[in-house]
């Protein structure tokens, strides 16, 4: 077996990996690691499959993933589209529609996450997802350099286990993710998007982070950082209490940059409605501004 240094998870669960290791978590459906990514699947059910008896059409809402697929049968078989859909040699939905005009029924496998039972009402269709045996899976010490998150998901995680090297996060939806602990790590890029959330203290020297919706991103620990590149937009949220060298700081639409201070160069950048909130310090430093629309840069000097 591969190291881990992936995470991926979605759909709606909690994930927690403390101090010795062990992933575990709640409402979780599935873990499986391939090569080296650890993909973890919350709950995707609720679904609700229907017929329209003019068309043979099929439709599937995944309601806690607020995602969609569908099954349509032509003369070729049944096709299937959506995001939701997952290829597994293991899981599949199977489920039966009754054809009035030959009076037979018709069965049909729709290859999904988890394992299901089918409960049929005349053309409407539940599937409710059993749960699986989960595999036990134990992370090694700085290993993630990489985590991506999708739909509901929470993640908990102690910074023993992430890279001292890189760190790359990408996180939507309405997801979380909390890392605990003060690691030092050379790198980062974090991207949130959607209503996601990243907080972590995490010590990092060179540090990019892109927001944007309704996105929040905090990093505690008031250290040192290098350089920094601060993007967001939208109504997205950047608070860092940190001490910066460099930084670049771009804000637009109704969003908010909070970055602590910095000693040497700063640029930064507004427009819209945004702000940008944040201090200066020392004999040496340099800074452009520059604000368009209503958007406001207070930067003020630290004696």
């Amino acid at each position: 077996m591969k190291k881990i240094n992936k995470i991926v998870a979605k759909y709606t669960c909690t994930i927690n990996i403390g101090k010795d290791g062990k992933v575990t978590g709640e409402n979780i459906e599935s873990m499986e690691q391939d090569n080296n990514t650890l993909t973890i699947c919350g709950e995707s059910t609720v679904i609700s499959i229907t017929q329209n008896s003019n068309t043979n059409h099929f439709s599937l809402n995944n309601i806690k993933s607020n995602g969609s697929i569908e099954i349509v049968q032509n003369a070729h078989g049944t096709t299937i589209n959506g995001e939701n859909v997952i290829t597994s040699k293991k899981n599949y939905l199977l489920f039966q529609t009754y054809n009035m005009r030959t009076s037979k029924y018709s069965e049909y496998q729709v290859w999904l996450l988890g394992t299901f039972m089918i409960y049929k009402n005349k053309t409407i269709f539940e599937a409710l997802a059993n749960k699986q045996l989960l595999p036990k899976i134990y992370l090694d010490q700085n290993e993630i350099d990489n985590i991506l998150m999708h739909g509901n998901t929470i993640l908990n995680i102690d910074s023993d286990f992430i890279s001292s090297e890189s760190l790359n996060v990408d996180i939507n939806g309405n997801t979380e993710l909390d890392i605990s602990g003060s690691k030092h790590v050379k790198k980062a890029i974090i991207v949130t998007s959607g209503s996601a959330k990243y907080d972590a203290s995490l010590k990092i020297d060179n540090i990019e982070c892109t927001s944007s919706g309704n996105s929040e991103l905090a990093i505690g620990g008031n250290t040192q950082v290098n350089d920094a590149k601060i993007i967001t937009s939208g109504n997205a949220k950047f608070d860092a209490n940190l001490i910066f060298k460099n930084i670049i700081c771009i804000a637009s639409g109704n969003s908010d940059i909070k970055f602590g201070k910095y000693s040497m160069s700063g640029e930064f950048k507004s427009s819209g409605n945004a702000t940008i909130d944040g201090y200066c310090f020392g004999k040496n430093y340099r800074q452009i501004i520059k604000s368009t629309g209503n958007s406001d840069i207070k930067i003020k000097e630290v004696k």
